[in-house]
């Protein structure tokens, strides 16, 4: 092994050591400095693909660290570099460690409150993993697609459809209760997912909806995980208890409560809050009231085709194809139809639905798409218009930027103009 290669590989390592004990800052530093090693490498031989490889995983750590670090706009940026070098190299599954990339990134555009790209991106990983076939597989791959449909199950509860989230995190769990096995042979590469992402996700969403025996089925499950010494016990039992009250079984529930509140002051009002936390309306609710309100006809068969069946992202809401173009131009219609002083939260989740709809088909389509485009562009440009507006008013700087960048990206793959640019592209003093 060369000398650069064994020191790289020795940062790496340490880094990854350091990140998997919690120590983020050693983590960050022993990572950033296999990045440098690697990157002068690069500049000798730019062609070198194992190399290419070794910088895109390292990258990927870093910006896990990042995230952990509070440093979510950094991460994604980095976990950007991270793709464009798996893109170099030659590696086997590349396009599923892309996908695992872009799933990583979605995360981090979430929490720096980027609801487009956070979505964008868990929609490519998920097409990826689609493609392959992955859903059919048993583990270990299963495993890895239980990883990004936890992180895509995240995504979607804060920032997407809920009911895609709560899809998302069965369908995860159920590939971890089917491989637990295999997952019992590595707890820390799984467990985080399992319990700090699916878990949390179904739980949260079936006790809003308040469907009493699956949210305490999932309690029940993460308690038997946490009881072997994996995650937050006293999190566990506020949680069982917090529901089991609220559900009507005060008796059943102190046991649990008294417990938690032995091991933790906070757990049990932590796990209150969460409960009466308001989560966003799905794409169902919105547009089984958006018709009534606007006077669009046509809604509820548009509802039928989107909702009717489970999908996790933008790409899966349709199945035939061929008319996922008019259901895109629905959603925008309807979206601005919709009066954003009065619904702000309606316009937004059809207008960003069919901005990813659009942009889900542009990416899936040949090199053809132009004349497709031709007769979508001015409709998709609506929904941005939309997206635009509403990110005025309930949006911070971040959401905009977000939105802003969607625009950008519309203006540059469609390679069209609009009206009048000013109404789709937030102005910089906006």
């Amino acid at each position: 092994m060369a000398r650069w290669e064994s020191k790289a590989d020795q940062q790496f390592w340490k880094g990854l050591a350091a990140q998997q004990s919690g120590r983020i800052t050693e983590a960050l530093a022993a990572h950033r400095r296999a990045v440098g090693t690697l990157r002068g490498r690069l500049r000798r031989h730019p062609g070198a693909v194992a190399v290419h490889e070794k910088l895109a995983a390292v990258l990927y750590s870093l910006g896990s660290s990042l995230v952990a670090s509070g440093e979510p706009d950094e991460a994604a940026k980095v976990l950007e570099d991270s793709e464009h070098h798996y893109v170099m190299s030659a590696a086997p599954d590349v396009d599923l460690l892309v996908a695992d990339v872009q799933a990583r990134r979605a995360g981090a555009h979430g929490l720096a409150a980027h609801p487009v790209s956070a979505l964008t991106d868990i929609d490519r990983a998920l097409t990826a993993y689609a493609r392959r076939g992955v859903h059919a597989e048993g583990p270990p791959r299963s495993l890895d697609l239980a990883r990004v449909l936890s992180q895509a199950a995240v995504v979607h509860r804060v920032h997407g459809d809920t009911d895609q989230a709560l899809a998302c995190a069965g369908q995860a769990l159920a590939r971890y209760n089917e491989g637990f096995a295999a997952v019992n042979t590595d707890p820390s590469a799984h467990l985080g997912y399992m319990i700090g992402m699916a878990a949390d996700t179904a739980s949260a969403l079936e006790a809003a909806k308040g469907n009493w025996p699956s949210a305490l089925a999932v309690d029940d499950m993460v308690l038997h995980v946490v009881e072997q010494g994996w995650g937050d016990l006293a999190k566990a039992l506020a949680r069982k208890g917090v529901h089991l009250r609220a559900a009507g079984r005060a008796a059943q529930a102190q046991p649990f409560l008294a417990r938690a509140a032995e091991m933790s002051t906070t757990a049990v009002e932590r796990e209150q809050r969460t409960l009466t936390q308001p989560h966003p309306r799905s794409l169902d609710e919105v547009l089984r009231t958006a018709g009534a309100a606007t006077g669009v006809v046509g809604v509820a068969v548009l509802r039928r085709v989107l909702t009717r069946a489970e999908s996790y992202s933008a790409s899966a809401r349709v199945s035939d194809q061929a008319n996922a173009p008019a259901h895109a131009r629905s959603l925008s219609v309807l979206a601005a139809a919709v009066d954003p002083e009065t619904d702000a939260e309606a316009a937004w989740r059809l207008s960003l639905e069919s901005h990813l709809l659009y942009h889900a088909l542009l990416r899936n389509r040949p090199a053809s798409s132009r004349d497709w485009l031709s007769t979508q562009a001015d409709t998709w440009a609506t929904a941005l218009r939309v997206m635009v507006r509403v990110s005025r008013l309930i949006g911070g700087e971040a959401m905009q930027n977000d939105v802003r960048a969607a625009v950008a990206r519309f203006t540059e793959e469609t390679a069209f103009a609009v009206d009048d640019p000013r109404e789709v592209s937030p102005g910089p003093g906006s």
